[in-house]
């Protein structure tokens, strides 16, 4: 395979991530929070009780950004600790009335944005993209496997 720029995905792939962060920061104003600030959140209306490192491990953040996310929605009342009753050593964090009351309208911002970014794709599409996104990915992660490199697309 030939290397050009048009043939390379990578500036493919920064836009396709760029342009969707940037209209769903433009979404979430209306709500006072931040694409970073929803994908927390997000975890913790799927999985209620994470201890402080988990939301920032799920979105590859580090430990500083991690609690940067979280120390903001702290001050914005959306979220709170609490003990876990297994570990006293291990503090759990729990959304607050307020990141309850978040979840309805910051969602329905999202599904208006996938609406809009699907629109002129087939139902298939987007599960495919992902699929495809995840095992590159994958493959990038996994070690190098001289073998498998010899299969590649040429």
């Amino acid at each position: 395979m030939s290397f050009t720029f048009d043939t390379n995905p990578g500036p493919a792939i920064h836009r396709a991530a760029k342009r969707p962060k940037q209209a769903l920061g433009s979404q979430l104003k209306s709500v006072d929070t931040t694409p970073e600030r929803f994908s927390v959140l997000t975890h913790l209306w799927e999985a209620h009780g994470l201890t402080r490192r988990q939301p920032a491990g799920r979105l590859q953040k580090d430990k500083a950004n991690g609690t940067r996310i979280l120390d903001r929605l702290a001050v914005k009342g959306l979220k709170e600790r609490s003990a876990d009753p297994d570990d006293r050593c291990t503090l759990r964090i729990v959304l607050a009335g307020a990141g309850r009351a978040a979840e309805k309208v910051s969602r329905a911002r999202v599904v208006e944005l996938r609406v809009r970014a699907y629109a002129r794709l087939s139902l298939a599409e987007p599960e495919r993209l992902i699929a495809a996104l995840n095992r590159g990915t994958a493959n990038l992660c996994a070690p190098l496997d001289a073998a498998a490199v010899g299969r590649g697309r040429e």
